[in-house]
């Protein structure tokens, strides 16, 4: 592992001193103990498939999130021959879903996603014949309102809110990080330094508005993404010397790298001129920051002027707070990031600018031109239709997950339980006969007739193999 180089900065810039402030916003939250233990437990040879062998429920006290810390996990069987006992976590707010196979759970660090309401239901699930199983769970975190300071150029914020998918929320510190396009991984993105201090990291997308009370609303597990712990380089050395860079585990739910799944990733200038004309357009800032309401740590951006660059430290007017470290600094005449947001300042009047790395900074180009550490994900297998969607699908809720991974030569769809019918493909699409009481599948969805398992994509031969449903990618 490399370590993130902390250093201590003795002396700022005499454009911007020491009062300017790092702007996180560590997401308020207060443990639980729990101690709970499944103990030793197998499914019965005789099972038909997979069967839940332990559940239980976990309540907070009207809490506004929860996100579980196992102790120890142990899962018999194997993900990629389709016996892989697993993890099921379900929201019992929203019916959101998180599933983790034992190398899920090492990638997520002993820890589940974050949870919308104060309980969720926790269920092992085990294939027959596989050997024991244990899950215990330690505490469980549970959330709280959060505040933080103000970095506001002028009399009044002028942040709007916006959707970019390249730009994503860091819980719990509170800060923003966005998706990269450089040597090409699908799973590396940017941020301050002083941001990967912490311990267990997890970036979210697609982030929802907040309660109106300000309380944060966390996305669905399938938008939520582990840090590779072994992957964080940087420095956090104030002023102009604080970037860092780090890779995420695939998600867990639909198998997909980030950049994937978003679409997008942010292209980076060469360089950076000190001159503001250059800069006519002025800049924009987007991240997570803090606000009041539903608008509270959700994605905003705004525009504002550049005010020119001393070192390696860019100077400019757009509105920022607490959480918008690691926002990328854009130029909107070409869309590509300038800088990383790092420092507030506006509100101070002896400083009167807000501040951030710049992008062409030597050791930050350096740090990316030797690539990631971690795993880098350049070729994303498993790709197309993450989820399938069943006839007249129109909301989140109306579709089912299908798991999918890369086995190492094919993409694995999905495995048929033991009782299941033949299978067969029609129209690039797995079927099989059902066999189960009122068109309940196992695995997939019912069409009225069969079991839908998946589709390959267009450009792809999809083939039955041992049990499973294969295309060649």
């Amino acid at each position: 592992m490399r370590p993130i180089l902390l250093v201590l900065a003795i002396l700022f810039l005499v454009t911007a001193p020491s009062l300017t402030h790092a702007q996180t916003a560590p997401v308020s939250s207060h443990e639980l103990l729990l101690g709970i233990d499944s103990g030793y437990v197998q499914a019965a040879k005789s099972s038909r498939g997979p069967t839940v062998v332990f559940s239980t429920e976990v309540f907070g006290d009207k809490d506004p999130w929860i996100r579980l810390h196992f102790q120890n996990v142990e899962l018999s069987g194997d993900p990629l021959a389709g016996d892989g006992s697993y993890l099921r976590i379900t929201s019992m707010k929203d019916s959101a879903q998180q599933t983790l196979n034992a190398n899920e759970v090492l990638q997520w660090n002993n820890t589940s996603a974050y949870f919308n309401g104060d309980a969720v239901l926790v269920e092992l699930v085990a294939y027959p014949g596989t050997g024991p199983n244990q899950v215990s769970i330690a505490s469980a975190s549970l959330g709280e309102v959060a505040t933080n300071a103000e970095s506001i150029c002028g009399e009044g914020d002028d942040r709007v809110p916006s959707n970019d998918p390249r730009v994503a929320r860091i819980v719990p510190i509170g800060c923003s990080s966005f998706l990269v396009d450089e040597g090409d991984c699908s799973n590396r993105l940017l941020t301050a330094g002083h941001c990967l201090s912490g311990g267990t990291q997890i970036i979210e997308f697609n982030v929802p508005p907040s309660e109106p009370d300000g309380t944060i609303v966390h996305p669905a597990p399938r938008d939520q993404y582990p840090i590779d712990r072994n992957s964080i380089e940087g420095v956090s050395g104030g002023l102009g010397e604080d970037f860092g860079t780090f890779v995420v585990f695939p998600n867990s739910e639909t198998g997909l790298a980030p950049r994937t799944a978003q679409g997008a990733a942010f292209h980076l200038a060469n360089n950076v001129s000190s001159n503001p004309a250059e800069y006519w357009q002025g800049l924009r800032v987007t991240g997570y920051g803090v606000d009041n309401g539903s608008s509270n740590q959700t994605q905003q951006t705004d525009k504002g002027p550049y005010q020119g660059r001393s070192g390696n430290q860019l100077n400019y007017s757009m509105d920022t707070t607490g959480g918008n470290s690691g926002s990328p600094v854009i130029d909107p005449r070409d869309d590509k990031v300038v800088g990383i947001h790092t420092h507030g300042g506006c509100n101070n009047p002896s400083i009167g600018v807000n501040s951030g790395t710049a992008i062409d900074n030597p050791a930050l180009v350096s740090l990316l031109d030797n690539g990631p550490q971690g795993s880098c994900e350049e070729h994303q297998f498993c790709v197309p239709h993450a989820y399938w969607y069943p006839p007249g699908a129109d909301e989140w809720s109306d579709y089912e997950i299908i798991d999918a991974w890369y086995d190492g030569a094919n993409c694995y769809v999905h495995h048929l339980g033991w009782t299941d019918g033949m299978p067969f493909i029609l129209s690039n699409r797995a079927y099989y006969v059902t066999p189960g009481p009122n068109g309940v599948c196992e695995q997939g969805w019912f069409d009225g007739a069969n079991c839908l398992l998946g589709y390959a994509p267009e450009w792809r031969t999809p083939f039955f193999w041992n049990g499973a449903f294969y295309y060649i990618e």
